[in-house]
């Protein structure tokens, strides 16, 4: 199943389309299903809708190439009022690609409810495609009570937090939540607030695993406890440079 190259609830050329009460895209109790994709022609436009993308109960989705909250040039803002990519109780769910998500009113990806194996990679997430600012009004990636999820190599900037990890409790660093090779930098609050939990990796021994954590409002790495996990325990933070280009 694939769905390339539209406009949903958008704007294209500047004329703005409609608002979509739901999400513009909804895959629920599904497998193998592409949204958008790696040419250049098959991304799609996904804008003012409730949610841009949402992932519900599914497994083996791949979300490429495509402009989430921002225009099809990816140079204004015409952001989803909820977030921009939303995973529920989903496993093996790609955001891989050269996805922009920016502008949008919640989050940029929310990862939520037991989401496993959940990569994203490889994006601009409260970015305009100039560099400029176009932050989502929540968090630039969040990850709440879900596991075994992949952060790596993206540019996360201008959000509430640029990442932050919520109430994940693994019982291994191998089987944790991890964030490598990001460039996080320009959020409100902290570059990685973590919230309860335990075992994620933030960084590791690898070349390319340190993550860049600069001019973040509210610190680099915080390390809070949780009214709902508790105190955290067993987070690794290696190998990131924090404060510096």
């Amino acid at each position: 199943n694939r769905i390339e190259n539209n406009v949903i609830s958008g704007n294209q050329g500047g004329a703005r389309l409609n608002v979509g009460p739901g999400a513009g895209v909804l895959i629920v109790e599904s497998k193998n299903v592409v949204v958008g994709g790696l040419s250049q022609d098959s991304g799609n436009t996904i804008t003012l809708n409730a949610e841009g993308v949402r992932v519900v109960d599914s497994e083996s989705v791949r979300i490429a190439g495509n402009a989430i909250g921002v225009s099809f040039n990816r140079a204004s803002g015409l952001g989803n009022t909820g977030h921009g990519i939303h995973t529920e109780r989903s496993t093996n769910v790609e955001v891989i690609g050269g996805n922009t998500i920016a502008g949008n009113a919640g989050d940029g990806v929310a990862i939520d409810e037991g989401s496993t194996g959940v990569r994203v990679v490889g994006n601009s997430i409260g970015l305009f495609k100039t560099g400029t600012a176009a932050g989502n009004a929540g968090d630039g990636i969040s990850v709440n009570n879900a596991i075994g999820n992949t952060i790596g190599a993206n540019s996360i900037a201008y959000n509430r937090n640029g990442v932050r990890l919520a109430d994940g409790k693994a019982t291994t660093l191998s089987g944790g939540n991890r964030l490598v090779g990001a460039e996080i930098f320009g959020n409100l609050g902290a570059g990685v607030q973590v919230d309860g939990g335990a075992f994620a990796s933030i960084g590791g021994t690898g070349s390319s695993d340190g993550n860049i954590i600069r001019n973040n409002a509210g610190g680099g790495i915080r390390i809070d406890w949780s009214a709902v996990s508790g105190a955290p325990t067993n987070h690794a933070v290696q190998g990131n440079s924090i404060g510096t280009d």
